[in-house]
């Protein structure tokens, strides 16, 4: 199984974690989330489960996904948003 978690791809069927910030954002009426509320809505969702299966999602996760995808991502301090075009 692909380890999600370290190359950023997923087994077919799964949902990449980024892949799921990106939808909780577009459905946000806010523009800009913190870190905490992404994370506790990726787990409400229940699309995500993490390369081990596990389903719990922390902030620290989405913090470290966000920065590591800028060209998904806007990021001030512990809030994200989409860039341009991505919504």
């Amino acid at each position: 199984m692909a380890d999600e978690l370290t190359n950023g791809s997923a087994e077919p069927g799964q949902v990449t974690l980024h892949d799921e910030i990106v939808e909780v954002l577009k459905g946000s009426t806010r523009r800009w989330l913190s870190t905490a509320e992404i994370a506790r809505e990726v787990q409400r969702r229940g699309n995500y489960r993490s390369g081990n299966g596990n389903a719990a999602v922390t902030s620290l996760q989405v913090h470290s996904r966000t920065k590591d995808n800028l060209h998904l991502f806007k990021r001030s301090g512990n809030r994200v948003s989409l860039r341009t075009g991505h919504s």
